[in-house]
């Protein structure tokens, strides 16, 4: 097809040589220009770019991923952006989605990235990544990057989705082994942490990425974010998305530490706080089930449920959230506590939920149908840890102990 004369494709790369052809391939016949910002590769990642007519332009890096994007920006005149990563690839059906935001009038859209993940179906996640390449629409934030600041500010930061998908590599395994994205990103948040306290975003994100072994920072980190949050106007909550999640894992980081007053006190405060949100009633739910309350549990994780959530719901991460509400409620019927029909074929799909649907099996005394759940998901899946977890719970029912020490400790 032609190539759409009103965008460019923008890059920051180091190091890519194992994915970058696959990102070019995908959006080469989609875009006029592809520009990518090398900041330091050494191996033959300038030379892929080059086969593919990129423009290439060096940049010094200096851990500020929202300063090499903006830099990026600048290498092209053409009137559109798609911001695209390495590890991910434009899903070759929605390319004809692009023609069709560029011409509209609207500053920006969402694009649907969907994560792979070993473990199940992927999770989607609509980012900003489309839009008007002006100079009063750059990114902001040194890690965990983007330009919805600015947007909001333009008075365009309800975005519209473009119908345009990508498919993200970056979780898998094999690719997380060979980078060091979680200590790089740490050091970098805890920066911008000194540098502008009052980002609540960025407080979010810092707490969030702390090791679950820093228990005291994590604590005042989390303090901290929640202090901000809570500050806040309702209008000014109402644009922030992710509050839901800063609630719920502030919660969750409390009740690992078994403080389970506080942390109900804080997933409270969240629902009182946000729009409906899944997030905060799977949380709920799960609190709810640590202090045995196991009514309230199954009718917040009910509602929490995406299959039964309504258009008043908000799910930042529906498949997660979906995937986590079925486990808790199939871990609930196996103590006999509540009956359920079958969770949707998609959902089943997800090997921690697969897992569960075994476990129930045993729970029931239906043998045979537990063993054949298990048979399929050592087939598919047996890398995973849950898998490995379930692997030695079948051992251990079976009197194998030695077996069943090897998986956990595995």
């Amino acid at each position: 097809m032609e190539n759409n004369r009103a965008l460019a494709a923008f890059l920051i790369v180091s190091d890519e040589e194992a994915l970058l052809g696959g990102c070019l391939a995908s959006i080469r016949p989609w875009v006029s220009e592809i520009c990518v910002l090398d900041t330091g590769s050494r191996d033959g990642t300038i030379e892929i770019a080059r086969s593919f007519g990129a423009q290439i332009r060096s940049f010094v890096w200096r851990e500020d991923f929202a300063a090499a994007r903006n830099a990026s920006l600048t290498m092209s005149q053409a009137p559109w952006a798609l911001v695209i990563d390495a590890d991910e690839r434009l899903v070759a059906e929605t390319g004809p989605a692009l023609a069709q935001a560029t011409a509209s009038d609207k500053l920006a859209f969402y694009i649907t990235r969907e994560d792979l993940r070993p473990e199940g179906p992927p999770e989607r996640l609509a980012i900003a990544r489309l839009f008007q390449n002006r100079p009063d629409i750059r990114f902001r934030r040194p890690v965990h990057e983007g330009i919805m600041d600015d947007l909001v500010a333009l008075g365009a930061g309800d975005l519209t989705d473009s119908g345009v998908r990508l498919t993200h590599l970056g979780y898998l395994p094999d690719i997380l082994k060979k980078q060091d994205k979680h200590a790089r990103n740490l050091r970098i948040l805890a920066q911008r942490l000194r540098d502008a306290p009052d980002d609540l975003y960025n407080a979010y994100k810092f707490a969030v990425t702390l090791p679950s072994g820093a228990r005291e920072q994590r604590r005042a980190a989390f303090a901290s974010a929640h202090a901000l949050a809570v500050a806040l106007t309702e209008p000014e909550r109402s644009q922030l998305p992710f509050l839901p999640r800063l609630f719920s894992s502030h919660a969750a980081a409390l009740a690992a530490e078994g403080a389970l007053s506080e942390a109900l006190q804080v997933a409270d405060q969240g629902m009182a706080q946000v729009p409906p949100s899944a997030e905060l009633m799977y949380r709920r739910g799960e609190l709810a089930r640590c202090v045995g309350d196991l009514e309230s549990a199954v009718r917040w994780l009910e509602l929490a449920r995406l299959d039964r959530q309504s258009s008043l719901v908000r799910a930042d991460r529906p498949h997660e959230v979906a995937v986590q509400s079925w486990a808790a409620l199939l871990a609930i019927a196996a103590e006999g506590e509540t009956k359920l029909d079958p969770p949707p074929e998609h959902v089943q799909a997800d090997v921690r939920v697969a897992c569960a649907l075994a476990r129930l099996s045993f729970a029931q005394g239906q043998t045979k149908a537990g063993l054949t759940r298990f048979a399929r998901l050592l087939e598919s899946h047996f890398g995973t840890d849950e898998v490995r977890l379930l692997a030695g719970e079948v051992a251990w029912r079976q009197r194998d102990f030695a077996t069943a020490e090897s998986m956990w400790k595995l």
